[in-house]
């Protein structure tokens, strides 16, 4: 029932900067035809005021027809300018009507927050001053021929009247605002997860990686925790890019990326370093447990075909000390690693702090 009032536009599709502009003409329109004919029935039947009730269905008719040619057209721009340019000139006619009496400036305070919402803050500004001088313009002309004031039933109608259809504005509008901020922190979370994720693994990549043990050493007692890291190496990985290819390549990868996750802790961490090198960090952890650690992986990957392939991997080992920056950790690791592939491979070498 609500997509057939509010019609999606596919050109205007959710995160669109007119998506919302959109559902705003809608809901004005809709709101407007329905209070224009309320109004219209009450001129004519509690006030038997023929004019106020002629002057309320053409605002009904223009709210029904701009709705419909929308609909059918979907032109937010056009339709922008021909509802705040005839909202406007309704309630200036309507205060020229009624001369200012019964409250009826209060129609005049709907201006603004359509204008604004429609047209943008510089052509909001011309109508809102528009709308406020003419008012200015009537009070000013009811100040020097000081007529009586009356408060009659019109006056009291004419306040719930804008009040309602104030509160069906805003009430909308803040449920778009909200839904907007929703849907940037949704879009903020999806960048911030593209901005830190390796696109092949999946795994967490370089950069969140070194923030990641930026943080992690910055808190870190180093009195009463330890910290160990592991720098794994695919053997033999430019081989197998040659035979197979690149793409069997990297279903390799990320066939081990997939391995490689399902034994860590939850605590640990796991990030592609590049290429076909991974690192492990593993908080609260000494080397000599890191080692023993680092021997179940290389044994699993060993004992595992990935995608069809025997594949083997080397393993640096090493651990923080209460001296260490992140390059002088990383260096040792690497130089583990790098001892590891000239002893032969597929094995675990360690250099300690």
């Amino acid at each position: 029932m609500n997509s057939f009032w509010y019609k999606p536009f596919p050109q205007y599709p959710r995160g669109h900067m007119n998506f919302w502009r959109v559902r705003l003409i809608l809901h004005i329109l809709l709101i407007s035809a329905v209070m224009f004919t309320t109004v219209a029935a009450i001129n004519f039947i509690v006030f038997s005021s023929i004019e106020l009730g002629l002057l309320d269905s053409v605002g009904t008719i223009l709210s029904l027809g701009i709705y419909a040619w929308f609909r059918k057209t979907g032109n937010v721009a056009l339709a922008s300018w021909m509802i705040t340019t005839a909202f406007t000139a309704l309630v200036m006619y309507f205060i020229f009507m009624v001369n200012g009496t019964a409250n009826s400036f209060m129609w005049a305070i709907l201006i603004p927050p359509i204008s604004y919402f429609l047209l943008g803050k510089n052509w909001g500004t011309v109508f809102s001053a528009i709308i406020f001088g003419f008012c200015c313009y009537i009070a000013y002309q009811l100040y020097d021929s000081q007529p009586a004031v009356e408060y009659s039933l019109g006056s009291f109608l004419n306040i719930v009247e804008v009040s309602v259809a104030l509160l069906l504005m805003f009430r909308f509008y803040e449920g778009t605002r909200s839904d907007a901020y929703q849907e940037l922190s949704y879009q903020n979370q999806k960048i911030q997860l593209l901005a830190e994720t390796d696109k092949l693994t999946g795994l967490f990549n370089r950069e969140k990686f070194d923030q990641y043990l930026i943080n992690l050493m910055s808190s870190n007692d180093r009195s009463k925790t330890s910290l160990s890291l592991l720098l794994l190496d695919v053997d033999h990985f430019k081989q197998i890019n040659d035979s197979k290819g690149h793409l069997e390549g990297d279903k390799i990868l990320k066939g081990l990326a997939e391995v490689l996750q399902s034994k860590i802790r939850p605590n640990d961490l796991l990030a592609r370093w590049g290429g076909e090198e991974f690192v492990v960090v593993l908080p609260d952890t000494q080397v000599d447990n890191a080692k023993d650690f680092a021997e179940r992986l290389r044994a699993h990957v060993e004992q595992n075909t990935i995608v069809g392939v025997n594949v083997s991997v080397s393993i640096g080992v090493t651990q923080l000390t209460a001296h260490d920056n992140i390059d002088a950790l990383l260096s040792r690791a690497d130089k583990a690693l790098y001892k590891a592939k000239h002893k032969g491979r597929n094995r675990i070498e360690v250099i300690s702090p």
